[in-house]
């Protein structure tokens, strides 16, 4: 026989948090010691339009909020992390450039009409970042510089322990840092941008053009199927490959750029490197970025360089973003 003590609930009361990516819609119940109790998830679409995404945000949610009830458990809020500028005060998207016609869309007030909870958005590096200085990799450190490289780079700063966000709410946007003269642009439209140059959408531009040209590669059939993911590009280095292993060796160079330029702009305790080609490189990756990154700060130890892996993988945005709701819900009270 087993009784309620057996199965102890979590406190109350919770939040729901969502992480909106270019692919997919993660949403989890988090408790107050924030633990995700409970996790949804969904595709984001290929059309990606707002009122589509929107949709199924709700959906994401609403099967979060649906196990609330099965459990008892009373849900304070929702917090959303969302790709591109933003104002979290007045809940809009500003622009998501790499989604099709997100542009002042009033994410806030529309989910708010339909949920009827309290609803509060935020920058999704941001997100990353702040739950990785509050709960994961910078737990305890009051100074954290967040930067994820996946098909773009984003990034996200905490300073004293708090988000900063900046004087219009987008401080942090570490991709699209010059780090070079000309070249391809950014996300944004910004040529020379690091994103450009060490995004995973750039070295596989960078591959797919040196194979084309003949250049012997393991990831040949590869570029004929499907993209590379950050998986294959895993699987490529391990056998040295002679077109990939160049490629990443460049964008390091450029990555150390732009983490050296943030070193010596921000003093920070530490810069969390995270994101999908990270999470799946980072072994091989990291000793490099050190190596690299410490003879081009200042006033510091060049061998030892503050970079350090992500530790909340998935559900990194998704604490960010309980965290984020909570911090706001209790300042509104």
């Amino acid at each position: 026989m087993t009784t309620d003590m057996d199965h102890p609930a979590p406190r109350l009361p919770v939040v729901v948090g969502v992480d909106m990516g270019a692919t997919k819609i993660l949403a989890g119940l988090v408790d107050a010691d924030n633990q995700v109790v409970f996790r949804s998830k969904g595709k984001t679409g290929g059309e990606r339009t707002p009122k589509d995404v929107l949709g199924r945000i709700l959906a994401v949610v609403q099967a979060c909020l649906n196990e609330a009830l099965a459990r008892s458990l009373s849900v304070a809020g929702v917090g959303v992390g969302l790709p591109g500028p933003l104002d979290s005060d007045a809940g809009i998207v500003l622009e998501a450039p790499n989604l099709s016609g997100w542009r002042n869309v009033p994410v806030k007030a529309e989910l708010e009409g339909v949920l009827g909870l309290s609803v509060h958005i935020e920058n999704d590096a941001n997100l990353g970042t702040l739950a990785e200085a509050r709960l994961g990799a910078a737990r305890g450190l009051p100074n954290v510089v967040g930067v994820f490289v996946g098909s773009g780079i984003g990034g996200g700063l905490v300073i004293n322990g708090d988000l900063y966000r900046g004087s219009h709410n987008i401080a942090g946007e570490v991709g699209h840092m010059l780090i070079r003269k000309g070249g391809k642009k950014s996300g944004a439209g910004i040529p020379g941008a690091l994103e450009a140059n060490a995004g995973r959408i750039a070295i596989e531009s960078k591959i797919k053009k040196r194979i084309r040209a003949g250049q012997k590669s393991y990831l040949e059939e590869a570029v004929k199927k499907r993209r590379i993911t950050s998986g294959l590009l895993r699987e490529a280095i391990l056998v040295n490959d002679p077109v990939v292993t160049p490629v990443m060796e460049s964008a390091i160079n450029h990555l150390a750029r732009g983490l050296a330029n943030l070193i010596n702009i921000l003093d920070p305790d530490v810069i969390v490197l995270g994101g999908g080609v990270v999470e799946a490189l980072g072994d091989w990756m990291l000793p490099r970025l050190v190596k690299k990154v410490g003879p081009l700060t200042v006033g510091r130890n060049k061998k030892d360089a503050p970079i350090v892996p992500a530790q909340l993988g998935d559900d990194a945005i998704l604490l960010g973003a309980a965290l984020w709701a909570r911090q706001r819900l209790e300042r509104a009270t």
